[in-house]
């Protein structure tokens, strides 16, 4: 008797849209603290295995998800901050927060 290959499935997640709109708050299910050195670290509260870090201009941008600042103001805050052109710290940003999405170390709060 001939053993039956089995299908691999393949998961795709759906593509996270960021729009500058849109406010976003920390999670709840993390706790973080800011360091002698400026840099945020943070641990999930439901898991001591997983620990984050952030730093530099990243650590910064933590500090604004408070579900009141809009992602543009946060970009356009950052920009005047740092002296960095807006579209360089948009794209970075918008990477920040689909990879924070991920982690589910921030949520939407709203559109």
């Amino acid at each position: 008797m001939k053993k039956k290959a089995r299908k691999k499935t393949l998961t795709v997640k759906k593509a996270v849209k960021i729009s500058d709109d849109s406010t976003y708050k920390r999670s709840v299910e993390i706790l973080s603290r800011v360091n002698v050195d400026g840099s945020i670290a943070m641990i999930r509260l439901d898991s001591d295995k997983n620990f984050y870090t952030l730093d530099g201009i990243a650590a910064k941008i933590w500090q604004q998800f408070n579900g009141k600042n809009s992602l543009r103001s946060i970009k356009v805050k950052m920009s005047k901050d740092h002296n960095v052109e807006l579209d360089v710290i948009g794209r970075d940003t918008n990477s920040l927060v689909k990879k924070l999405l991920s982690l589910n170390l921030i949520k939407l709060e709203k559109v």
